[in-house]
């Protein structure tokens, strides 16, 4: 589980997890935010900050639903509870701009889309509340305060949302990124890196043709390597990082030393700031990719933790390697985050006149309760 991070790079990267979702609202004086002829509702914004508030409890360790925790200061001035607030706005006011690209181009939703919503309640009526609608919107009133007409309303509006998106960047949609965008943001917000990992701590065992042994479970099974064994390992570290900074091919090593890394890797690590989390989650600790994100271009650093040692060298960009059959799952994300990109820019535009209510302002995540669906 991650723990809340510390200034704006929180906000921005939890901006970065915004849906692409339109939404429409009641009339405008019930509005939360309007813009135009569209608006959001204030039982719509209010489920959405409760939501939110669900989302942050239980996905980031350090943070409890306490009104201490939501008013500690994560570094920058503001609060947890501010942070949450702060996002819930930019989600609404990227929904307001859906909506008006959703009226723009004319869209309507699938009968099977609103189907599936009229399902999903349905079901969770049915199953969670003993098929009682009552019992069902005194829970949605008591948490939420909205009714269950109200969530209906919510979930049409992520469906419109879901319209908008397929139509700009689904299949053959009209926005996709070309080239050219694939190529630019690529070359700004990729690295490349040549990386040798020593073990001082196990080895795997392996069979007589050299294949992997496993247990029972299907875990891998390894030995501990003795003090002189990890002796030899430090030495071998040592060695290969003296060999690295005297100038000798970081790649050719790693195929000496680490050749199984090597095949699957034959060009290095390409690593991108918006896959940290992801990064994260695979194994690697947060202290280790901010220490490899921030290598400079030719900088060579060795980095030791739980046992291992990472000998890293950031090596030059290879043109166009994104495209490349072998690279493809390093770069399973890059028109993900290309069409954020461009997705927020379009949306940037739209929304310069939102109008933002009263209520919005007064709204207090610490106030109110977590969602729960």
């Amino acid at each position: 589980m991650k723990k809340m991070r510390k200034g704006t790079a929180l906000f921005l990267a939890l901006c970065s997890l915004i849906l692409l979702f339109a939404g429409c609202g009641k009339s405008a004086s019930d509005a939360a935010l309007s813009c135009g002829s569209v608006s959001i509702s204030r039982e719509t914004y209010r489920y959405w900050l409760a939501t939110f508030k669900y989302y942050f409890v239980t996905h980031y360790e350090d943070l409890t639903d306490t009104t201490e925790s939501w008013n500690r200061d994560l570094g920058d001035g503001r609060t947890a509870a501010e942070y949450l607030e702060d996002y819930t706005l930019q989600y609404a006011k990227t929904m307001i701009g859906a909506l008006m690209l959703f009226d723009e181009y004319k869209l309507k939703l699938d009968s099977s889309a609103v189907e599936e919503i009229d399902d999903t309640i349905n079901e969770m009526i049915y199953y969670r509340y003993n098929d009682s609608k009552a019992a069902f919107n005194a829970a949605l009133m008591d948490t939420y305060g909205i009714t269950v007409t109200d969530l209906r309303e919510a979930l049409l509006i992520e469906a419109k949302g879901s319209a908008v998106e397929n139509y700009l960047y689904g299949d053959n949609g009209k926005e996709l990124p070309t080239n050219e965008e694939l190529t630019a943001y690529y070359n700004a917000h990729y690295m490349r890196a040549g990386m040798v990992a020593v073990n001082t701590e196990f080895e795997y065992i392996k069979d007589l043709d050299g294949n992997y042994k496993f247990d029972d479970s299907g875990k891998a099974m390894t030995t501990d390597l003795n003090d002189e064994q990890k002796a030899e390992k430090r030495a071998l570290a040592a060695n290969i990082e003296e060999r690295v900074k005297a100038g000798e091919d970081i790649l050719a090593l790693t195929k000496e030393y680490a050749p199984e890394e090597y095949e699957n890797y034959p060009d290095g690590y390409y690593f991108c700031p918006e896959d940290y989390t992801s990064y994260v989650n695979s194994g690697y600790t947060s202290q280790f990719m901010t220490a490899i994100l921030q290598l400079k271009d030719g900088e060579v650093k060795t980095y030791e933790e739980d046992g291992m040692i990472y000998i890293v060298k950031r090596l030059p960009l290879i043109d166009g390697a994104y495209a490349d059959k072998q690279n493809e799952t390093q770069f399973r994300n890059l028109q993900e985050y290309v069409i954020t990109e461009k997705y927020k820019a379009k949306i940037a535009e739209l929304i310069e006149d939102v109008t933002v209510s009263d209520y919005v302002r007064s709204l207090k995540a610490v106030d109110i309760k977590k969602g729960f669906i």
